[in-house]
Order: C-alpha cells, then structure tokens, then sequence
C-alpha cells in the first residue's frame, strides 16, 4: 500500500501509470475536443480516484479504460506520490512492466501512442513539465 503522507486541501487524488518495457515507455497523445484536460499534450496513463477507491484499483482501471491493458499483481508497482499544488491534488505514481510491446487500444480521450526511449523524455512536446520531471526520476 502506498504511504499517504501528501494530502491536498480538496482530497482529489489522481493515478498515473507509466507503462514500459526494457527501455522505452508508452506515451499517449491527449486529444483536442472540449473537456479534455491538457488537451494536445504527451502523457502517461492518468485519472482520478473514484470514491471508494483505493489508488492501486484506480491505476488498475485507467490503465484497462485508456489502453484495453490488464494487469496482474506482479505487473503493476506503485513508486511515488507528489502534492502538485498548481491545481490542488495527489499524484500517485506506479509503473506497469510490459514482458513484449504491446500496441495499445487507445480511448477517446488520446489520439495516438508512441513508444519512445526514456533517455528521450526531454524532447517530448508538449508534455507537463512536472510528470516529466518526476518520470526522469522514478522510472
């Protein structure tokens, strides 16, 4: 279980689950149309905690609505948690090991994937800059 020690003043938690295999990690392209948060922008799979919820579920469950990947409990590895303070949530950080490079399935909240070597981080655009940092770090 992970340490819940960064709290945020509205309790919003949200997952992110950084999918990759030897070198490389699976990014997704955030698509134009209204509503869609960070629209345009490189990703790794990312979504709130539903009520009731715990954080590994949530990732669980993103990962399988935003790419059609299942997981199993040795593929799935929880890694950090940050306050990002600019919009008041916990960001929940895990890493899901691929054994072959899969093509996902992507939802319509993406318009395109790519695979791309973690060494390469800095030259993807746009990206947010703090998920980037922290994926340079932990993955």
């Amino acid at each position: 279980m992970p340490p819940f020690a960064n709290t945020s003043s509205s309790g919003r938690k949200i997952v992110g689950v950084c999918t990759s295999i030897e070198q490389e990690i699976l990014l997704l392209k955030r698509n134009e149309m209204e509503g869609v948060k960070f629209p345009g922008y490189w990703s790794i799979v990312t979504g709130d905690v539903e009520a009731g919820e715990n954080t590994f579920c949530a990732a669980a469950r993103e990962l399988r609505e935003e790419t059609g990947f299942e997981i199993n409990g040795w593929n799935l590895k929880y890694l950090y948690n940050w306050h990002d303070d600019r919009f008041d949530f916990v960001f929940y950080l895990y890493k899901h090991t691929l054994s072959e490079k899969i093509n996902p399935v992507i939802d319509l909240e993406h318009t395109d994937y790519k695979y791309i070597n973690k060494s390469n981080l800095d030259s993807i655009s746009p990206m947010d800059s703090i998920l980037k940092n922290n994926l340079k770090s932990f993955i």
